[in-house]
């Protein structure tokens, strides 16, 4: 059997419960031979499609989608008309919801519960509902992804909110089984930049062979915090660089981008402590050695700030660590 009579195959044993589970036909007290069960099959399917031998897949996957858009908007009508009932009852009964604090709830008795609450505190809440995808992976499972635009009170700011749900199918119905809002990415980066506003200025720090000096700035409407570096011993200049700082979606964090003059690179991912952050940063030299290092950074004051150097490697050569700089924050000129 070639493969394309392979995945026809396939489909056609896939949707052999939904052809007959929406069969409005009597039902059969003896189920036909096995042989011909496919045969049978076959033509249900292409009487529903409307097709003389060909099984239009596609065609099948878009009339489910449709199915299923309609059940959404079926629940953003309810959610706008504050039937809490109604809403709940586009759950299955096990269905759960998992708001974006974490917090579960369990069954169409709770979700109705939550939804009552809702709309008892909110009495003009509304919401617009913006479909990305639906992605039908059998005739029984669909995956949903999209966005919300919940408005507490007339002429409110919106309140924004992506989330995945998962429905599946019980006869012509779908209900959903999961609900899980996600995490704002947006709001995440745009909150981990802010929360390093307090760089923004000049810094100095001094040790009895060195002069440092680095600022900080906005670039990029806000995305980035760029910092630029200059050390030097006397007039010489000893090391310069660039630095941006932002945040990073693989890893769902605060990170910066490292480049000197000299041609080394890292990069480094920022954990937040109680005074301030741990960097941990792992980079090339020009000549392509690897190298790591840990920098603590510490707010100490409004306008001071401390820096540690620990665990430092170049290739498997272990370095030592560097005493603590203290920066203070040179006045704004008038």
């Amino acid at each position: 059997m070639n493969t394309a009579a392979r995945f026809a195959s396939i489909v056609c044993l896939g949707l052999v419960a939904f052809v007959f589970a929406v069969d409005s036909g009597p039902a059969t007290a003896t189920p036909p031979p096995a042989g011909t069960l496919r045969q049978i099959v076959r033509e249900r399917v292409l009487a529903r499609t409307g097709q003389t031998g060909v099984l239009d897949v596609v065609a099948l996957r878009l009339r489910l989608e449709r199915q299923v858009r309609k059940e959404i908007k079926q629940f953003e009508q309810a959610f706008n008309a504050h039937d809490a009932k109604a809403v709940a009852t586009q759950w299955s009964p096990q269905g759960v919801y998992l708001d974006d604090r974490g917090t579960e709830y369990k069954g169409r008795e709770n979700i109705e519960k939550l939804y009552a609450a809702l709309f008892a505190e909110y009495s003009n809440v509304q919401a617009v509902t913006t479909v990305e995808d639906v992605r039908i992976v059998n005739a029984f499972t669909a995956i949903e992804q999209g966005c919300t635009a919940v408005t507490l009170t007339p002429g409110g700011e919106p309140s924004m909110g992506r989330y995945i749900a998962t429905h599946v199918r019980k006869g012509r119905t779908w209900l959903m089984v999961s609900v899980e809002d996600l995490p704002d990415v947006r709001q995440d980066a745009a909150n981990a930049v802010q929360d390093l506003a307090w760089l923004i200025g000049t810094w100095h720090a001094a040790t009895p062979q060195l002069n440092m000096e680095t600022s900080y700035q906005y670039v990029c409407d806000g995305a980035f915090l760029q910092r630029i570096w200059v050390t030097r011993s006397g007039t010489n200049i000893i090391s310069q660089g660039m630095q941006l700082i932002g945040w990073d979606a693989p890893t769902a964090q605060l990170a910066s981008w490292t480049y000197d003059a000299l041609g080394s690179v890292d990069k480094g991912l920022w954990v937040p402590d109680q005074q301030g952050w741990e960097i941990k940063a792992t980079g090339a030299l020009r000549n392509g050695t690897p190298f790591s290092a840990t920098y603590l950074m510490q707010r100490t004051g409004d306008n001071t700030l401390t820096v540690n150097s620990i665990n430092r490697f170049v290739a498997d050569v272990a370095l030592p660590e560097l005493p603590e700089l203290t920066f203070t924050r040179t006045p704004a000129t008038p």
